[in-house]
């Protein structure tokens, strides 16, 4: 009964507002400025906070400041090869292979854009270095294509100039087409069935490759960054790789 009286009455009040607002114009008369001075308390506050989080913020620090292992020369992100590329491209196919043996994966392919730096200085390779190079939630997808699709895949790639490919897959690049194609160090007529493993960023249609989106697939789940993680841990020392698996025709 109280809410309802409530109601009544504020609704009694915007209706007097409103129809006083209709009658009557409102004028600037004058205007002024003052300063309000901020109170140092939010200062105080600040620090408060910091205070709390700091132990975290160690911990954090010190796991992302581990040393997982060491880059032997300077890695370019650079198109159509760079050893950043093709560090990428390894990466993702020997990790998809170590995880899934039973599994018979051709390649691996990502697309350039998720490289989020340009380039990785020689010296002590640490988790915080990866994830600035892969800092997105990317997942490692198995996609099952035929020939076609494949040669599909490889003239976007063509297309985009170059993305990291891992070793065993190769073309000649000529008016933004992929000729004399390699997977596995096959070409691609050679056989009907192949599996690739990309980001689920490409599986699902991303960067122009919606002719994958009805393609088998399989999300491992498996983040491409923990990947490579996991592959610099492995391999410990990083070698950069300047061969060259585009060649550019023309």
């Amino acid at each position: 009964m109280q809410v309802n009286l409530f109601r009544s009455f504020a609704m009694c009040i915007l209706l007097v507002t409103a129809v006083s607002c209709a009658k009557n114009k409102a004028y600037l008369v004058s205007s002024a400025n003052r300063n309000i001075n901020i109170s140092d308390d939010y200062g105080k506050a600040d620090a408060e906070i910091l205070k709390i989080i700091a132990p975290y913020k160690a911990e954090l620090d010190g796991q992302m400041d581990e040393q997982i292992g060491t880059l032997t020369g300077k890695m370019d992100k650079e198109k159509p090869n760079s050893p950043l590329l093709n560090f990428m491209g390894d990466a993702l196919l020997d990790v998809a292979r170590k995880k899934y043996p039973q599994k018979n994966i051709d390649g691996a392919v990502m697309n350039y854009g998720g490289i989020r730096v340009n380039s990785m200085q020689k010296g002590d390779l640490t988790v915080r270095k990866i994830f600035e190079l892969m800092p997105f939630d990317n997942t490692m997808v198995l996609v099952e294509m035929d020939s076609i699709m494949v040669r599909k895949l490889y003239d976007r790639i063509a297309e985009y100039g170059g993305w990291p490919m891992s070793h065993g897959m190769s073309f000649d690049l000529a008016d933004d087409k992929a000729m004399n194609s390699l997977g596995n160090n096959l070409p691609i007529q050679s056989k009907n069935n192949w599996l690739f493993a990309i980001p689920n960023y490409i599986a699902e249609g991303g960067d122009n490759c919606s002719f994958l989106l009805d393609a088998p697939k399989e999300d491992t789940g498996l983040l491409i960054r923990d990947i490579l993680i996991e592959y610099v841990r492995d391999v410990k020392q990083i070698n950069p790789d300047t061969t060259h698996r585009i060649n550019v025709k023309g």
